[in-house]
């Protein structure tokens, strides 16, 4: 599924076979080198990951990560300097989790998604140094790893999974299997600025140049049951928006822009478990223009609503993630 993906959207893959070689657990990691991954056994060999339930599959993310780091640390050297993880350990987080979206769907991508935002939160509360943006980060794993997969898929989720990859299929192609100098990420930076549009040139500079923290809220969510059947949802959500500096001075900052709104379905309790936060089938789901502050939204489905909130998925880095979404009274 990953050399299928990657040579899809990005560039045809360069060798004639892919080997991934499991190694005793006297170390556990798994490395990219040129068509062959040496797998560590404890990292997943003998995981058990329940299909029937929304369980992380982590083998097939490590492995999917792994595999796409033919493209990004391969095909695509950076040059050592400021962002140079961006091309490598980003774009590869943010191939895996792709990946694993057309295999597990989004509840699963969800779930990978709140992970994610965990570790960064995590890590940018320890650090002593002073937080880069994602374009400036140089060896801070909890920037290059976790928050540089949210920004890729949130970058592609608001402009499209095919523009963001053409653009990087472009990048790949005007930029592969470099001499010296190699390619950095301000110039990454510079195809995306061209193929993003107008409306969301904001967002694409919020994510990856500067440090952005976002406050989305649902106060409150009601249900009245219409004629036919039908149910009108009625909810009162709030944004607020706020640019940090590295030591960690925040600024308020103007918030104008469309953010996922959904109503759910009661979720499968049979693949959610014990999970309260899980979210049932979409019964309506949009990007709506929010502003700043408080503001009331008004929605009509076709079957009972359980859920509903903004930005349910936790796309955007909102450190408070667990009151974007709650139960509809």
């Amino acid at each position: 599924a990953a050399l299928s993906y990657c040579s899809n959207n990005f560039s045809p893959y360069q060798f004639r076979q892919m080997r991934i070689l499991e190694f005793p657990a006297y170390a556990s990691f798994a490395q990219s080198f040129p068509n062959t991954v040496p797998y560590s056994e404890s990292i997943g060999f003998i995981a058990k990951v329940d299909d029937t339930k929304d369980d992380i599959d982590y083998p097939y993310y490590v492995t999917a990560h792994e595999v796409a780091h033919q493209w990004w640390a391969h095909q695509i050297l950076g040059a050592n300097v400021e962002g140079a993880e961006m091309l490598s350990e980003s774009l590869a987080e943010y191939t895996a989790i792709k990946i694993m979206e057309q295999k597990d769907g989004l509840a699963r991508t969800r779930k990978f998604l709140r992970f994610d935002l965990d570790r960064y939160l995590r890590g940018r509360g320890s650090e002593r140094e002073g937080e880069s943006p994602l374009v400036k980060v140089q060896e801070q794993q909890y920037i290059h790893y976790p928050k540089g997969a949210l920004a890729f898929y949130a970058l592609s989720e608001r402009i499209g999974s095919e523009r963001l990859n053409a653009t990087l299929s472009r990048f790949v192609r005007d930029n592969k299997f470099q001499e010296p100098p190699y390619t950095t990420a301000p110039e990454l930076m510079e195809y995306l600025h061209q193929d993003t549009p107008a409306d969301a040139q904001e967002f694409l500079t919020d994510q990856f140049e500067k440090i952005t923290l976002y406050d989305c809220r649902t106060i409150s969510a009601t249900k009245e049951k219409q004629p036919g059947g039908k149910w009108r949802v009625t909810m009162k959500v709030s944004a607020a928006k706020k640019y940090s500096d590295p030591g960690g001075k925040e600024t308020d900052a103007p918030f104008n822009d469309a953010v996922d709104i959904g109503v759910f379905a009661e979720a499968d309790k049979k693949r959610s478990g014990d999970d309260k936060n899980a979210l049932g089938k979409p019964l309506a789901f949009e990007k709506k223009k929010i502003v700043k502050g408080e503001q009331t939204l008004t929605f009509t489905v076709s079957e009972e609503p359980f859920k509903a909130g903004i930005d349910p998925y936790n796309k955007l880095i909102d450190r408070i993630p667990t009151d974007n979404v709650m139960a509809v009274k």
